[in-house]
């Protein structure tokens, strides 16, 4: 499989300075991952005013909108940050979501070339 990993800079309102890592699977033996994190790359893609791009290094320093919920502990596992959707800065509730700048790790991924 293939993960295009993404680091977001959380901005504000609140938790400023903080980070959040995601990973999507873009390419994945299971369809129903795959397929979900395809759509969170292009919610994230239409938010940040690039619907349909295809070279990632594109996101680098680009602002949106993140709506974060924390995983609770489980098991051996600690607590975690699930990012559950991406949304333009204009269009998101501030209270509900933190603005976060996505920092790509490299270019384009090869299975979107």
């Amino acid at each position: 499989g293939k993960r295009l990993l993404l680091l977001f800079r959380v901005i504000g309102p609140t938790h400023a300075g903080r980070t959040v890592l995601v990973g999507l699977n873009v390419v994945n033996r299971s369809e129903k991952a795959q397929s979900i994190s395809r759509r969170q790359l292009a919610q994230l893609l239409d938010a940040v005013g690039l619907p349909g791009e295809r070279d990632m290094s594109q996101l680098v320093d680009r602002e949106c909108a993140i709506s974060v919920v924390i995983r609770p502990a489980e098991g051996e596992y600690e607590a975690s940050n699930d990012v559950k959707r991406f949304g333009a800065l204009e269009t998101v509730n501030s209270e509900t979501t933190n603005p976060a700048t996505p920092k790509a790790r490299r270019s384009a991924p090869s299975f979107m070339r």
